[in-house]
């Protein structure tokens, strides 16, 4: 995954959306969503389907910074995108 984007962040909610870097033969088989608040220690909050583009985000705290990455899993291993971040209002 790649180009993630971190829009219609709130008091609790937030959208995150990414491009699928997949082609060929070996498409992805498993998405995570990970957060952090540290932007070093990251937890899976959300396992989705192959081929998502984009998820809601909920239970964030207000006035606070967090961390997001996405990672695609197939039989060939995983990939991580970079880093967003924003903080909730």
């Amino acid at each position: 995954p790649s180009d993630l984007i971190l829009t219609n962040v709130a008091t609790s909610t937030a959208t995150l959306s990414w491009t699928d870097n997949a082609s060929g033969d070996v498409q992805e088989t498993t998405i995570y969503i990970l957060r952090s608040t540290d932007n070093s220690s990251y937890s899976v909050i959300s396992t989705l389907a192959a081929d998502t583009l984009t998820t809601q985000v909920t239970g964030l705290t207000p006035n606070k910074t967090y961390y997001f990455k996405v990672s695609a899993s197939n039989v060939s291993g995983s990939g991580l995108s970079s880093a967003v971040s924003s903080s909730t209002h």
